[in-house]
């Protein structure tokens, strides 16, 4: 996959995650930030998710305060982010956070 693919593709996700979360009207979502391309995701718990591109192995990175950190590639044929466990990124989110995405 080329850089430009990358980002445009890990681009779209970060986006598509942010707007979901935004109106769910999730009430143990407390905020939603993108900041210089990092996705942070607050909980009312203190607790928070960091979403983020990682341009040399063209992944999207995970920290999640309920299953520690994950790395995703992107499946062509699923048209998803997916990690080493084959769980897809959204499901993962939206299991831990209780919303549909």
């Amino acid at each position: 996959m080329e850089e430009s693919e990358f980002i445009k593709l890990a681009d779209q996700e970060l986006t598509y995650i942010q707007d979901s979360l935004e109106t769910s009207q999730d009430k143990d979502i407390s905020d939603i930030d993108m900041l210089e391309g990092i996705l942070y995701i607050k909980l009312t718990s203190s607790s928070e998710y960091v979403l983020n591109k990682q341009y040399k192995f063209k992944e999207l990175w995970l920290s999640s305060p309920v299953s520690g950190g994950h790395h995703f590639k992107y499946d062509r044929l699923r048209s998803q982010w997916v990690n080493l466990k084959n769980l897809e990124l959204r499901a993962l989110l939206s299991s831990e956070l209780g919303v549909s995405l």
